[in-house]
């Protein structure tokens, strides 16, 4: 506790304050309000002071403190005259008191290595400006270094004679949570304010600032990608054939405000018959959205994704536009043969052998004939059945998620 001073709150109220450490005289008691001697106090007895008007609101901000003479005795003894108590006691206390105020006053000499002595209120042993800090110098001469301005810290500085110097606050720069600080120049930050959702930092050597908040350049709205995640990353939705749309539609994939770029885009893009928007779509995706209404995501469970557009010699395909069959039926079909008999024809010539003719007498010499009909015994079952087919090459299945 100090012996020679005492720091008190003002309110705007209170007028009388009382005087906590002893002192010789009236005289010796001083006070100060916010860092400024005030004279214009009185004394309601011999420990109370009033000051008028109320000092203000403040922690500290009223000062008593005591200056007891050093430079000339309070009581001076001369031969013959009697020894009273309170002169002796007088005379001791003035010298107690001094050494009191000495030790709690701003240091005459400070050791080496820039020790700071901080001056927040009216100094009784100086003249120095509130704020001013006394610092050893170079050559260990003493010197002051002026006052900061607000929001300003105080940083050691080897370039500077006093070793320190006030610098540029960094904690006055940040004002939202997210902000970050740099390098603007040599001894100089800069603050970056925070970033928007999703974005992120791009360097930019030769900008100022050098590096900036960004959309990403990897994924934007409507942009998908695989995964053998469960769980969709943040802004994005699992492509799970379910809705968008915004907190109160009932949508099954996402209900909420953050929906309403990727509800838009697939209602610009893509017609209805592939992303339908409930109840039908009315005059604008922003009129839809604010309706409430949901507009389904593209299909893409236990699908193959392919390239919309048309193909040289293919057929046109749209954007999200669905078709196919996991398997191939193949239809009952027959293929039966029929064989009704045929005939071998033979010459004649000879009047020998199985198919002889006679030359001469009973026939024409030299005429032909025709074996009897005869089948081949060939036989072709021509019943035929239907079935299915497996119609998928080999595949592996993911996940897919959509960036909002």
């Amino acid at each position: 506790m100090p012996l020679s001073y005492s720091f008190q709150n003002g309110n705007g109220v209170t007028t009388n304050f009382v005087i906590p450490f002893s002192f010789l005289d009236k005289s010796h008691v001083h006070v100060a309000i916010g860092g400024v001697e005030n004279n214009t106090f009185t004394w309601v007895n011999s420990s109370t002071v009033q000051i008028t008007p109320a000092p203000p609101n403040g922690t500290g901000n009223v000062k008593l403190y005591r200056v007891t003479p050093r430079n000339q005795q309070i009581v001076t003894f001369t031969n013959g005259n009697v020894l009273e108590d309170t002169d002796l006691n007088a005379s001791a206390l003035q010298g107690l008191y001094v050494l009191q105020e000495y030790f709690e006053a701003p240091p005459q000499a400070l050791p080496s290595g820039h020790s700071i002595y901080s001056h927040t209120d009216a100094d009784p042993a100086g003249t120095y400006t509130k704020g001013t800090l006394l610092v050893v110098g170079n050559g260990a001469s003493f010197v002051s270094l002026g006052p900061g301005t607000d929001g300003q810290t105080l940083e050691a500085d080897s370039t500077d004679n006093k070793g320190v110097a006030w610098k540029q606050g960094l904690r006055k720069l940040l004002t939202t949570v997210g902000d970050l600080l740099y390098c603007a120049s040599a001894g100089v930050a800069g603050r970056l304010g925070v970033g928007t959702d999703g974005q992120i930092l791009v360097a930019r050597p030769n900008a100022t600032p050098p590096m900036a908040w960004e959309t990403s350049p990897v994924f934007s709205t409507g942009d998908v990608k695989p995964t053998f995640k469960n769980v969709a990353d943040s802004s994005w939705v699992m492509m799970n054939d379910g809705t968008i749309g915004d907190a109160i539609s009932g949508a099954t994939t996402r209900a909420n405000a953050d929906t309403a770029a990727l509800f838009t885009l697939l209602w610009n893009n893509i017609p209805n018959t592939w992303c339908a928007v409930s109840s039908g779509r009315g005059v604008s995706a922003a009129a839809d959205f604010a309706a409430h209404k949901t507009i389904a995501l593209p299909k893409a469970l236990g699908r193959l994704f392919g390239v919309a557009g048309v193909g040289v010699g293919l057929t046109s395909r749209a954007l999200a536009e669905v078709l196919g069959s996991e398997n191939s039926i193949v239809v009952l079909h027959n293929h039966g043969i029929t064989d009704p008999g045929h005939l071998h024809g033979a010459g004649g010539g000879g009047s020998s052998g199985p198919f002889a003719i006679p030359s001469d007498g009973g026939g024409t010499a030299g005429a032909s004939s025709n074996t009897t009909t005869n089948t081949t015994g060939i036989t072709i079952n021509n019943s035929g059945s239907s079935g299915t087919g497996m119609n998928m090459p080999p595949t592996v299945f993911a996940n897919w998620m959509i960036k909002l």
